[in-house]
């Protein structure tokens, strides 16, 4: 899957091109970073050109006056619903809007002075398109089998951001959920994308609404088993590349019941 980055400052352009092609580079990615554009109507121009799928690094305010960055993934993934949207942000909170909005990202990146965190922030989301465009050997078990369609009622779970309101959150992206150390009775729930919302409840509450698609691997960690793709060292590998603890009581019972069924 090709790149495309868009971002209407020139000089983060040029920056984040040169952190992309490290990217790829350093996980030896076939991809092609194929353009750097500033705005909406210089990706249509480009997709009028070169249609296709791409996967993009998309800065989520793109200036005064210009179709922000969601409105941008809406129209793309409009023409082209594969396409895979990063957004890339320096305000974290701002991620919450995307989520109102009905947007499906494929994940977000915080945007940080550090070099080194960035390259691997864009190495991350490489790889994961890589996996999730490859097509899998027949019978063999893929990472992709987290993001398999479900149907029914309890396809969605519903978590409240604010006062009277409450998002809709696909279950099968949920990855994995945990207890908050640090704010009691509240948990976390983690998505395929990389995103995160916290909400005031109980893990064992959660884990009924649920229900036995996900492992209680840790004390204070609920884990999709759909996403489970191995136990390494003790942490549990997930689809997206991402790791969470299991307890040593705990890996027999996650080998027999989790991963042994899906071979």
């Amino acid at each position: 899957m090709d790149i495309i980055i868009c971002d209407d400052d020139s000089f983060t352009l040029k920056l984040t091109g040169g952190m992309v092609q490290k990217a790829i580079e350093n996980v030896r990615s076939r991809d092609v970073l194929r353009g750097h554009f500033r705005d909406f109507s210089e990706i249509e121009q480009f997709l009028r050109r070169n249609p296709g799928t791409y996967l993009y690094f998309m800065d989520l305010d793109l200036g005064r006056g210009q179709m922000n960055g969601i409105e941008t993934a809406r129209r793309i993934k409009a023409a082209w619903p594969s396409s895979k949207v990063v957004f890339v942000t320096s305000h974290g909170e701002k991620t919450i809007d995307i989520f109102r909005s009905g947007v499906e990202p494929f994940g977000f990146i915080e945007k940080n002075p550090d070099e080194r965190i960035m390259v691997g922030e864009y190495e991350h989301y490489i790889l994961m398109a890589d996996r999730q465009s490859t097509p899998a050997a027949a019978g063999e078990q893929t990472e992709n089998a987290c993001q398999e369609r479900n149907s029914g009622p309890d396809a969605f779970i519903e978590i409240p951001i604010g006062i009277d309101e409450q998002v809709k959150v696909e279950i099968e992206r949920i990855t994995y959920v945990e207890a908050l150390k640090s704010v009691a009775h509240n948990v976390c729930f983690h998505t395929l994308d990389g995103s995160s919302l916290e909400m005031r409840d109980t893990l064992q509450h959660v884990q009924e609404q649920l229900g036995d698609r996900f492992f209680r691997c840790h004390r204070s960690v609920l884990v999709n088993k759909d996403c489970a793709v191995a136990l390494e060292d003790g942490q549990i590998r997930l689809a997206n590349g991402e790791h969470v603890p299991c307890a040593y009581g705990r890996k027999k019972e996650f080998m027999t019941e989790v991963l042994k069924k899906k071979k």
